[in-house]
């Protein structure tokens, strides 16, 4: 078995103080209405009058970006059908869900509920009324330009 990096540890620590404070870490089932890919297909092209006027949206995927802005931030989550951005506000999602957020780390798995918007530079964005950690990611993402090297690994 591998050895348990200080990454790693870091990252237990984590997973073991969201358990000791309450919060689901693995639970067992979540809903998600559309795929991110689908969502980012579906509505590329649309009027902000169209995408504002969807009815709210259940995705889920793992964090690959995170932007904080003082009490809100922007992320971009991914699944196998494609990424999209996401935008959390601490007065929408309440303090306990914003402070979740806050100590979720890159490569974890989330469930989000919200409304379809557009940002300023035209992204199409979840605006969060809901967030659920699905899973604690262990493991750091493999590197974003030359993935998993080691043959062993693979």
């Amino acid at each position: 078995m591998d050895e348990i990096t200080p990454f790693m540890r870091e990252r237990l620590e984590k997973l073991e103080t969201l358990g000791r404070e309450g919060v689901d870490l693995y639970p067992s089932r979540t809903t998600v209405t559309h795929g991110l890919g689908e969502l980012a297909g579906t509505y590329a092209g649309a009027e902000d009058a169209v995408v504002t006027a969807v009815p709210p949206v259940a995705v889920a995927g793992r964090l690959i970006s995170i932007r904080g802005h003082g009490k809100a931030a922007f992320a971009h989550l991914m699944d196998r059908g494609g990424r999209l951005q996401i935008y959390v506000r601490q007065d929408r999602v309440g303090e306990a869900a914003y402070t979740l957020f806050k100590r979720l780390d890159l490569g974890d798995f989330v469930g989000v509920t919200g409304s379809l918007f557009r940002t300023r530079t035209g992204e199409l964005t979840v605006q969060v009324d809901r967030l659920e950690l699905l899973a604690k990611a262990l493991r750091p993402l493999p590197d974003k330009w030359h993935g998993v090297t080691d043959v062993e690994v693979r």
